[in-house]
């Protein structure tokens, strides 16, 4: 797992925007290569410290399924090879879904939304990732893969503290409202605990989760104090990474199947200087992130 990025999505509620800053993110590694030498050249002032196209693997833990759908994969009644076979026995072993070029997807199950307490008693459940990756490493040729990511609903239960233990990274959002800044140390401080918490039993001082916290100012807008607050603390604090602009054609792409990376996007978006300056910000934001994620 070393050589690859396992990214865990965590937000303490819900509407932060992390499914569809994951998606174009994803479309973004995928196709970066193309990106950087293609029609967004000039936009780029960060380098890269790799340079290719990416190969990814979004294994969705949402039981609302929002990244599958994004994709346009949608759940069958009790369909098998979803992602509950992770975590249950008796299920089906997922399945790998190529779902974009570079992109593949385990699909998300409504029935997630009761796993954490199916496996409550379970001595192992909080290694059902762990021993999933480990005995299907080979099999699904999950080294193949440059970055994994988990996407989850809101909190921080069962699965996400499963994928917390795999993961390098464990990446969180803050957006602009009244609570931000108190949700941000009350999220912080419940990874704590967790660390804390998911400890080596003969070492208690030895602690399972090791992943970096990497947090994002999201949604930010050009015309509201608390956009502005939570940007300039963005652009002041070595806790954020920085900031996404808030798009409204964002989620009215992804309703058309589309992410801003598409060619055909890009080529009629960047007739406009707003949307130019757009994509400067967002592709140096995206080349910041995966560069922390490279190191």
């Amino acid at each position: 797992m070393d050589s690859q990025s396992i990214v865990t999505l965590v937000a303490r509620k819900g509407g932060v925007g992390k499914t569809l800053l994951l998606y174009e993110f994803s479309n973004f590694l995928a196709n970066f290569e193309n990106l950087y030498t293609g029609i967004l050249k000039e936009y780029f002032t960060k380098k890269p410290l790799v340079l290719k196209n990416s190969k990814i693997l979004l294994i969705d833990m949402d039981e609302q399924k929002n990244i599958s759908q994004y994709f346009d994969h949608y759940e069958e009644e009790e369909e098998e090879g979803t992602v509950l076979g992770i975590f249950l026995p008796e299920a089906k072993d997922p399945e790998l879904i190529p779902v974009a070029k570079n992109i593949d997807l385990i699909p998300g199950d409504s029935r997630m939304a009761t796993v954490g307490d199916t496996i409550a008693t379970h001595n192992d459940k909080n290694f059902k990732i762990l021993k999933w990756y480990r005995n299907h490493a080979e099999s699904l040729n999950l080294s193949a893969y440059d970055y994994i990511f988990f996407d989850f609903n809101s909190g921080t239960g069962t699965a996400q503290q499963n994928s917390m233990i795999v993961a390098n990274f464990i990446l969180t959002l803050m957006e602009p409202d009244k609570s931000s800044f108190t949700g941000k140390v009350q999220l912080e401080e419940r990874i704590d605990n967790i660390r804390q918490t998911l400890t080596d039993p003969m070492d208690d001082s030895v602690s399972y989760v090791t992943a970096e916290l990497i947090t994002l100012a999201n949604k930010i807008e050009n015309n509201t104090d608390l956009s502005k607050q939570l940007k300039a603390f963005a652009e002041e604090s070595e806790d954020i990474l920085g900031w996404m602009p808030k798009r409204q054609q964002l989620p009215n792409d992804v309703l058309r199947g589309k992410s801003m990376f598409d060619t055909e996007v890009m080529q009629e978006r960047l007739k406009k200087q707003s949307d130019r300056e757009f994509y400067k910000h967002v592709v140096n934001l995206f080349t910041k992130l995966k560069n922390k994620m490279d190191e």
